[in-house]
Parts: structure tokens; sequence; C-alpha cells
């Protein structure tokens, strides 16, 4: 099934993450003991971990607001590290509108350090991944990294954040654990791994890695980031998405069509619930499988496969869901308004796109002489367009940073219906029919905006 190219494109914007403006939080002073295991990390890590450049159109920052956003062609350094032959995992956050990725390799097999181009070979924003692929022949000497067992990881643990440099060279800096899941929104069931420090913006996307070399996470840089601490993917969401992305590209687990939350003390006093450790179901999806085994909102889960939820954290919590298979069948235990019950719920993977995602042509979308980015009108334009009326066109997306090429001041959701008179329907015939308007002669765009019709004229040559 082929994806809507205006999806891919209003999603590639969307998750545009501040990697590199992050800012780097002083480093605990190195002792004599970090010295000398920061030196045995990079020895051991020399030949996995890798500096990675990503280009692409990004929004630009200051200048851009919710009416139409201006983007402008731009690069973003960061780290990765060798998960498997030729496989690299990496923030997804770096790949956000990227149309091009450069992979520096380290020397290693006795190869000298090496810039490849590398492709995407899966996405999931939703736990902040992304995985790049090189070609095996480049991956020569690279190793894979161990991923630590989450029952080693606590706080205080002293760990390494790990980043590539474009010269191939490995830069490792301690720290310590200060959480081990620190929810990335309130009540949320994902989580991340916090660190005592922030990591340089070239280290997003790199490893934190305990002494023995094994991964602890994947460093991130969240919208939120302060400077004073550092925050990282779990490794053990790494090595539960990382096959399903190598594979389909995308997570392609199962679903029990239930959204829970953690239960606060207010919330807990508020609605009357029991002292049973759980969490509450916030919602389920009309005709999904919890709402077939009984469950509804407010119905409090205190055990989930055969395990109770006193005795597992939020982020096993949520790593056991993203481990689910289709066809599972879960037992869950719960109360609800004060009596307990039981409930077996189907897993079930959801009708989705399996269209194995790449990076985004954006060049194909780029209309240079009206300074924007648009997108043919299609179906899947509706529910962010509701005003569209036409069958053909081209939907503006995105001003391009710099003047207003004669004077026209198209915006988000304008769509393009003609020039001097002439029907377009991509961005091609846009670019086209502009080339073909004789010198001297005024440009005249016929464009739809809220529903209505009108012309536009430019103040000069657009050619």
């Amino acid at each position: 099934m082929r994806i809507s190219s205006a999806r891919l494109l209003l999603a590639a914007f969307v998750a545009v993450s501040p990697v590199a403006a992050s800012v780097a939080g002083p480093a605990p002073a190195p002792t004599d003991v970090h010295t000398r295991i920061a030196d045995a990390v990079r020895r051991d890590a020399a030949a996995s971990v890798v500096h990675i450049v990503t280009t692409g159109y990004r929004p630009v920052r200051g200048t851009s607001d919710a009416t139409t956003p201006v983007v402008r062609r731009q690069s973003l350094a960061g780290s990765g590290v060798v998960i498997d032959d030729g496989l690299i995992a990496t923030t997804s956050a770096l790949l956000a509108g990227a149309d091009e990725v450069l992979v520096t390799l380290p020397s290693s097999g006795g190869r000298r350090a090496r810039s490849v181009r590398a492709t995407l070979a899966g996405l999931a924003p939703e736990v902040g991944l992304a995985l790049l692929r090189v070609e095996a022949a480049s991956a020569v000497g690279l190793r894979a990294v161990a991923i630590a067992s989450p029952a080693n990881i606590s706080r205080g643990l002293s760990v390494f954040t790990l980043r590539g440099d474009a010269a191939g060279a490995l830069g490792v800096t301690p720290t310590t654990v200060e959480a081990v899941a620190l929810s990335v929104e309130p009540m949320s069931a994902t989580a991340w791994i916090q660190t005592a420090a922030a990591p340089r913006a070239d280290a997003c996307g790199g490893p934190v890695v305990d002494a023995t070399g094994a991964l602890v996470g994947l460093t991130t840089c969240p919208d939120d980031a302060d400077g004073a601490a550092g925050y990282a993917i779990p490794g053990a969401v790494v090595a539960l998405a990382a096959p399903q992305l190598r594979e389909f590209g995308h997570l392609h687990r199962a679903r029990l069509g239930l959204t829970i939350e953690a239960i606060s003390p207010e919330m807990r006093r508020g609605l009357g619930l029991g002292p049973t450790p759980g969490v509450i179901v916030a919602d389920v999806v009309p005709g999904g499988p919890a709402e077939a085994a009984g469950l509804a909102p407010g119905d409090m889960l205190t055990a989930m496969g055969g395990r109770a939820l006193a005795d597992v954290s939020m982020t096993d919590f949520s790593q056991h869901l993203l481990a689910l298979t289709d066809g599972a069948l879960v037992p869950i235990a719960l109360e609800r308004a004060g009596r307990p019950g039981l409930a077996t719920v189907t897993a079930v993977v959801p009708d989705h796109d399996c269209a194995r995602p790449g990076l985004v042509d954006v060049d194909a979308h780029v209309i240079a002489a009206l300074g924007v980015i648009g997108v043919p009108v299609e179906p899947a334009l509706m529910e962010f367009f509701p005003d569209l009326r036409a069958d053909t066109g081209v939907v503006v997306l995105w001003q391009i940073d710099g003047p207003r090429p004669g004077g026209l001041a198209l915006t988000r959701g304008d769509v393009i219906h003609a020039v001097n008179g002439e029907s377009v329907a991509t961005p091609a015939e846009v670019r086209e029919r502009l080339r073909r308007v004789p010198r001297g002669t005024p440009v005249v765009l016929q464009v739809a905006r809220a529903g209505a019709l009108t012309f536009m004229t430019a103040a000069t040559d657009l050619r």
C-alpha cells in the first residue's frame, strides 16, 4: 500500500526536534577510576559508535507559526550505535524531515574512518527510535553492541555517554543514572532513563553504556531539556522495537485496544479506588479487543499476564505491551466499583499501512519560484484541510525561508488550481507552467483559500 505523500511530508516536519540546539550541561568531574573505565569503554566501543548527519527541509526557529510554518534546508548532527550487521540505531528526531543521511563509520578492521550514505530501515517515533542501514561491504569490521539487562540498571549506576565525530573518533562522557523510569508525560506509561548530565548535541542518538560497554539506553534530546540532565530511550525498548523495525519498517505490535494511566494519590481518593496497586483504564477502543472482553473506562487493572502490577514498574508494564504478539491471550485481574473481576483480552495487530518508510523526497514537492512546498490534492488531505472542494490542484504545506517571490503570500492550505489559465495537478506541473510563461508576462495564479476562489498576480517575473 502506498503511503500518502501528504501524510509523509506532514509527519516528517511535525516531529522535528531541537537536536541541534541542545545545550550541553556540566559534566561531572572525572575521577581516576572514571578515567580508567572511560578509556576501557572507548577501546571496547570504538567499532560500535558512528557519527550521523541528516539533511532536509526543517522548520526555522522563531519564524514558523501554526498558520504557515517556514522551512529551510538544514543539517542535524548526532550519533548512533551498531546493533546488528549493517544496522544502526539512533533517535528518530534526527530523521524528521531528512532526505539525506550520511554516516561516518569509525576506523575498524584495518579500514580508515569513512563516510557512507545510509537508508532508513525502520522508524518508530512513538518510542523515539530509528533504524538505519549501511551496505554490508561498509559494515565490515563494525561490532554490534550488547544490551544491558534492565535488572542491572539502577539509580547511581556509573554510565558513559558515547558520541561519534566527523573524523571517526569516539567521545566518552562519564555520568550516572538519576532515574530508571522517568515519565515522558504525566501519567504516561512511556518512560526514559535520566542521567545526571545533559549530553552534547552531537551525542543525540548515541549510546549510553555501562562499565562493561553494554547498552543502557539511546540518548535523546527532548523539547523540555534544560541542560541540567540527560534522557535516554531504555535499552530494553531498543531490544523489543529493533527486530520489528528490521522486519516491517515500523512497530508491528499487537494492541489490547485500551489506554491506561498511572493512578495518582489524588485520582485514587477522588474516584474512591481501593488501595491495591494498579493502573486505571482511561479509554477503550470501540469494537476493540478490550471492549469485547468487557473492560470499560474506570476499571483498575491490578494484574496482567499472571503478574501483579504491584510487582512491576510502569516501564515494565509498557514494555510488556510493546512485546505483545497477534492472537496472544492476556489474562487481566481488575477492580470495578470496589469489586474484583477477571477478563481475558485477545491481543490484535490492527489494520495499518504496511509500506516500509523511506527518507522524505521533498525536492519533488518544492516549487522554488513560488517559495513553497506543496502536494497534490488527494483524499488523505481532507482531515487536515476540510475546506478542500476540488479534485485537483496543489495544496501549499510550507513556506521556504526567504523573501516572498513576486510578493505572493501563499499560506498553508491554499490550493493552486491554475497558472495563467492552465490547470495544474502536481508540483511538477506548477513548475513546468511557470517555466513556460513568456518573460515579461505577469504570472497569475488561480488559488482557492478557505473554500473561496481568487486570483493572485505576481509583482515580478518569476522565471
